[in-house]
């Protein structure tokens, strides 16, 4: 299972004949392309002898799995067809908002920098408003200078502890931070960065959840203004109501196993599963699709045995030092390997891949060229 950044795994699972769950970490889409990143990864592909994938579907064939609502998403960036949305914590109630309206502050855990908190602040501070805080560890809440009673600033606090009892959010629009404040019924002000806070930003607008601002050029009166209108038009509020019940009507996060092993699809076919239906109350699950064979120590072996994702048995050229492909050799042993000895090879060919492809560093070079 990998995050849908994380090129390194699907590429040693793909050398090594496994199936690989995707779960989704961009809320709206759009930072990660598949046109952006093609070029490095075939050249990656190439290099462990992998066959062509015009498509790159190596990167969601496989079960798919979104934490975010589906009517969030772009429309311009479509979820793959057999995505499975799920709610990842608990179904939350409506945000309980006291008699002095609220107001959380955060820019995440990455890019924060005490002159944006600085400006933001100084308009925070005049509003009739209780403010709280977040700076991260890369900021002393020091160096933001006095600040009234009624603006407290942490280092750090759970922001599940402080939502229930906000009315607004002010943030870079990061894909958890955003979510946080959707699960509890809450709009937003958006100050947005990089990375995927764009795109985030823009389907908050389109949906009618946010404002945004600029944080080059945001000034103080910009941000009373704005917290202002937010807090005043209960529009915001009454939308993002609508995507806290959207969250809530999804399944939780126990419920993504069966999808995640139901029907996984092994070098691009899928396998038939005998475990399709849901079980009864009691009942326990055995997933039995012979797509998961290989991981299972078999008596006998049943063809010949791929180890670190070549066939043992295949010939290697003189040229070029690779094995030489034949049909045979085309799909995964049957049997998993059962002794050390048999393993180590395994271990050694996924220990070099994710070293390798993780320090491919042109796959991500190529997402941030293209903002």
């Amino acid at each position: 299972m990998r995050d849908e950044v994380d090129f390194g795994t699907v590429i040693a699972a793909e050398s090594l004949a496994l199936p690989c769950a995707t779960v989704l970490v961009l809320a709206a889409g759009g930072f990660l392309r598949k046109e952006v990143v093609a070029e490095p990864l075939h050249e990656l592909r190439s290099a462990y002898g992998l066959p062509p994938d015009p498509r790159l579907a190596v990167l969601d064939r496989h079960p798919v799995l979104s934490p975010f609502p589906p009517n969030f998403r772009d429309p311009r960036f479509p979820l793959p067809a057999h995505t499975f949305s799920f709610r990842p914590t608990a179904a939350r109630p409506a945000a309980t908002a006291p008699r002095t309206p609220t107001v959380y502050f955060t820019l995440g855990t990455v890019n924060n920098t005490t002159d944006l908190f600085s400006r933001v602040l100084t308009g925070l501070r005049e509003l009739p408003v209780n403010v709280g805080v977040t700076v991260g560890e890369r900021v002393d809440p020091a160096n933001l200078g006095p600040l009234p009673d009624h603006v407290r600033v942490e280092q750090f606090v759970p922001q599940e502890l402080l939502l229930p009892q906000c009315d607004l959010v002010v943030s870079h629009g990061g894909s958890g931070s955003l979510m946080g404040a959707l699960a509890h019924g809450l709009p937003s002000v958006l100050i947005f960065l990089g990375s995927d806070q764009p795109y985030n930003a823009r389907r908050c607008v389109e949906l009618g959840t946010a404002q945004v601002l600029d944080p080059v050029t945001v000034t103080p009166e910009e941000v009373r203004t704005t917290v202002s209108a937010v807090l005043a038009d209960g529009g915001y509020r009454r939308t993002a109501e609508r995507v806290r019940k959207e969250i809530n009507a999804l399944p939780g996060p126990e419920q993504t196993i069966p999808p995640a092993r139901s029907a996984p699809l092994i070098n691009g076919q899928r396998q038939k599963s005998d475990s399709q239906s849901n079980p009864r109350p009691g009942e326990t699950v055995r997933h039995r699709s012979r797509s998961w064979d290989h991981v299972r120590h078999d008596d006998e072996p049943k063809g010949p045995c791929r180890v670190d994702g070549q066939d043992a048995s295949a010939p290697t050229s003189p040229a070029t030092g690779r094995q030489m492909r034949s049909p045979s050799s085309s799909t995964a042993c049957s049997r998993a390997p059962r002794s050390a000895r048999e393993l180590r090879p395994v271990v050694g060919r996924f220990d070099a891949a994710w070293d390798r492809a993780t320090a491919h560093l042109r796959v991500r070079g190529a997402l941030w060229s293209s903002r």
